[in-house]
């Protein structure tokens, strides 16, 4: 239904509703797995919480590079996407770089982005 104002209510089943947000999950599984497969960035592993509030990201290194740093800016737009249409909204988004040897070389908090 498209309202007086200009926004649009669109009514949906739970399992519609369920279907989209694994359609949204399935895709953005898919847009990490491409950056692990692109040589321009260094990542070996990312990995995220059910409602995509978390990113646990692997690097092949010993140090985080410049461009894999940047991406947590597309992290923390996957976990608010899926917040804004799973309807439970983070009140932060943490994005964990990991080195080679599992070790914890720096962590992105969307919440300390000065919003």
């Amino acid at each position: 239904k498209l309202n007086s104002d200009g926004s649009v209510t669109y009514v949906m089943t739970g399992e519609q509703h369920k279907n989209m947000l694994d359609g949204m999950a399935s895709s953005m599984d898919a847009l990490m797995q491409s950056m692990i497969d692109d040589d321009k960035y260094t990542f070996t592993e990312i990995k995220h919480n059910d409602d995509f509030s978390q990113f646990d990201v692997t690097v092949s290194g010993d140090d985080l590079e410049y461009t894999d740093s940047l991406t947590a800016v597309t992290f923390y737009m996957y976990g608010g996407m899926y917040g804004i249409f799973s309807g439970k909204q983070a009140e932060k988004i943490v994005v964990n770089f990991y080195n080679a040897n599992g070790e914890l070389i720096s962590t992105a908090d969307s919440s300390k982005t000065g919003n």
